[in-house]
């Protein structure tokens, strides 16, 4: 995904970590062995919009928070670590850093990263835990739930390969960062010097094809120096009025260094 700024992030790991306490601890069916959820869906969303950094503690945050809050049964501190390695495994196969997936690669790396977090997970990891707190045979315990997150394999990438494509349109517009009214310009300089410390014209490039290439869609007049500009504008800005062009001015008193 593109550039998100870390008040975003924040904002939106906030929203996961609730979205994934209310799927988990109350809309979801549970028994002592078995558990049945939509609690993958902040999960994997947070793998793709913010990656396997954010999604492991988003993860994690939100089963200690679960488990002490809203308890379940016995505590088991596996449980959270299962929690924070699916996080981990959905973000290194689903985040992109630059750019979006196709979606054929989406469902592919949907493939992937649910099988990979059912087999290991789900019914390798967490299998092992219940033996462990409950003294039970592995086999016995392994049969019983192996079905379950079989079926769940299709349903969970189903929803989520239509939960993404839904809600891509609208993930754009509130969290990448733009030019204009979606960002502020030291936010932009903060987002340049993390890519470049010497700025060149292929970094520009980049920037403005990650903005939506602003430079061509607007015409600017820009006016530098010393002495004069606020004249200049204001001669310039007369003109092109009294012309019938409908014209705005920006003045930029701060200098920055790059």
């Amino acid at each position: 995904m593109q550039h998100i700024s870390k008040t975003k992030k924040m904002i939106l790991s906030a929203l996961m970590i609730t979205l994934s306490i209310v799927l988990s601890r109350f809309l979801s069916i549970k028994t002592p062995f078995l558990a049945i959820s939509f609690s993958f869906v902040p999960t994997m969303l947070s793998a793709i919009w913010l990656g396997p950094k954010y999604t492991c503690l988003i993860a994690g945050i939100a089963d200690l928070i679960g488990a002490i809050v809203f308890p379940f049964g016995e505590f088991f501190i596996g449980f959270t670590v299962s929690s924070i390695l699916a996080g981990l495994i959905y973000g290194l196969i689903l985040y992109k850093k630059e750019g979006e997936l196709s979606k054929k690669s989406l469902l592919i790396r949907l493939i992937i990263s649910t099988l990979a977090v059912t087999l290991v997970i789900n019914t390798g990891l967490n299998t092992l835990w219940l033996v462990i707190m409950y003294d039970k045979a592995f086999i016995a315990l392994l049969m019983a739930r192996v079905v379950k997150e079989l079926i769940m394999v299709p349903i969970q990438v189903i929803t989520m390969f239509l939960l993404v494509q839904a809600t891509r349109k609208d993930y754009k517009k509130i969290f990448n960062i733009r030019l204009g009214s979606y960002m502020r310009i030291e936010e932009y300089l903060k987002e340049f010097a993390v890519v470049t410390r010497k700025p060149t014209l292929d970094a520009m490039k980049y920037f403005m094809n990650e903005f939506g290439n602003p430079d061509k869609k607007t015409k600017f007049i820009h006016i530098a120096g010393t002495n004069g500009k606020g004249s200049v504008c204001e001669m310039i800005n007369n003109i092109l009025v009294n012309a019938g062009y409908k014209v705005r001015k920006v003045h930029l008193s701060s200098s920055y260094k790059l």
